[in-house]
């Protein structure tokens, strides 16, 4: 993804958060990105599954890394990491998929 359609998807998800579009958990489409907001492990979760589930990105004997941002020791309210719990999450969905190599 180039940085310039990243941008444009990030606009036209937020524009959708503050029009009140539809619900992202009640779409038949996928999604490239999907907002959802609650406790760090049922948030990620719940956005996993709005943009067609990890096995989208993740397929059966491929090599997985995931690399968090966690570069500076901030409280969350600076966003300079992610939660441990989202990583985890992610990782033990990634993990169900039987990658080759974590």
């Amino acid at each position: 993804m180039t940085r310039r359609k990243f941008l444009k998807t990030a606009a036209a998800g937020i524009a959708l958060g503050l029009a009140g579009g539809p619900s992202f958990s009640y779409a038949k489409e996928e999604y490239d990105l999907a907002v959802i907001t609650g406790e760090p492990a049922a948030a990620t979760k719940k956005a996993l599954e709005a943009v067609g589930g990890i096995s989208r990105f993740v397929k059966k004997g491929q090599r997985v890394v995931l690399k968090p941002n966690m570069s500076f020791a901030r409280t969350p309210e600076f966003s300079a990491h992610h939660s441990s719990l989202v990583v985890a999450t992610v990782a033990q969905a990634c993990m169900r998929q039987g990658p080759n190599r974590f």
